[in-house]
């Protein structure tokens, strides 16, 4: 029994290395306890065997303690096996044949259909749900500021009952008096800075400003032009005095609104200069070839940035068109 106790003592210290020192001397220290408890353990299991079998007492203690030592590196080979099988009969071999899709059932950039929050709309336009939940709905997105909140906010504007109309109408309001706000401090500020710098970033500010009201679909539609109006007005402003990747990036957006693709692919791929993050950039570029019906390069550009694929929300677009040829 004392050899199975030490055993188990030079086990637990193997492991105890390898947890303090995580690296590569750690792991060589963890495999000379590893030996040594496997050594251990094989002089006693060594005893057991009948004595017809155990003629040559060294090499059995030798075969058993080799047979230890190595069943962990069996263990870590089954695991990687088990893991690649797993990853392959994940991989979908289907390829799509986008030419032949009808026009409705075509991918859209970079919008994903099943984000938080977004599931909730269809009962909502449907008028499936009772007050009581519509009203927790309110709630929960009423202190957010984002698409679907809005997206939620306009559904609920319609509805029959007329506490559920005013909270909606009241959240929209909310939303809009807040950027109302921020573009008044933004002039105020404006008003008192004395620096290039200073104004520049007073005109940066009240280009994202200005943009959120059309970007986040708050504006009234007769109102849309005015607002990317004021928006490239400070643009401008802002690029007489300096050079931001954000800026730019903005800019790539609204010459995609307005349908100017090729200027808007320049100013989107000269953003990732200033170092915008190609998760941002990428998917707007696709998009913009999904509008010039020029497939080929949408795959190419998802491809082009693993890291792509490390995003929560484009993974399924970038898997989805890696097969379509």
């Amino acid at each position: 029994m004392s050899n199975i106790y030490k055993s188990i003592f030079f086990e637990l210290l193997a492991i105890l290395f390898l947890l303090c020192r995580r690296d590569f001397n750690g792991v060589i220290i963890f495999f000379i306890f590893h030996s040594i408890a496997s050594l251990i353990i094989s002089a006693a299991l060594v005893r057991l065997i009948p004595n017809k079998y155990n003629k040559n007492h060294l090499l059995n203690i030798y075969f058993i303690t080799v047979l230890n030592t190595l069943s962990i590196f069996v263990g870590y080979i089954a695991s990687f096996y088990i893991c690649i099988i797993f990853i392959r009969k994940q991989k979908s071999n289907i390829n799509y044949k986008i030419e032949t899709l009808n026009i409705y059932d075509r991918i859209s950039f970079p919008e994903i259909r099943r984000q938080l929050g977004e599931g909730v709309t269809n009962p909502l336009a449907e008028n499936k749900i009772s007050k009581d939940t519509k009203l927790k709905i309110l709630n929960l997105f009423s202190m957010e500021n984002n698409n679907i909140a809005i997206k939620i906010f306009k559904f609920l504007v319609a509805d029959n009952d007329t506490e559920i109309r005013m909270y909606s109408f009241q959240s929209l309001n909310r939303l809009k008096n807040d950027i109302n706000k921020k573009i008044n401090m933004a002039m105020n500020e404006l008003d008192k800075a004395t620096t290039n710098y200073e104004k520049a970033e007073c005109y940066k500010k009240l280009a994202f400003y200005y943009s959120y009201m059309f970007k986040m679909e708050l504006s009234e539609h007769e109102l849309r032009n005015f607002f990317i109006d004021k928006t490239l007005y400070y643009i401008n402003l802002f690029k007489e005095t300096m050079s931001d990747g954000e800026i730019i990036f903005l800019e790539g957006e609204i010459c995609f609104i307005r349908k100017e693709f090729d200027t808007a692919i320049e100013l989107l791929n000269r953003s990732l200069k200033f170092g915008i993050n190609t998760y941002m950039v990428y998917p707007v570029i696709a998009e913009i070839y999904f509008e010039k019906k020029e497939y080929q390069k949408i795959r190419e550009t998802l491809n082009s940035d693993f890291s792509l694929k490390l995003n929560f929300s484009l993974y399924p677009i970038v898997n989805i068109w890696e097969g379509i040829k």
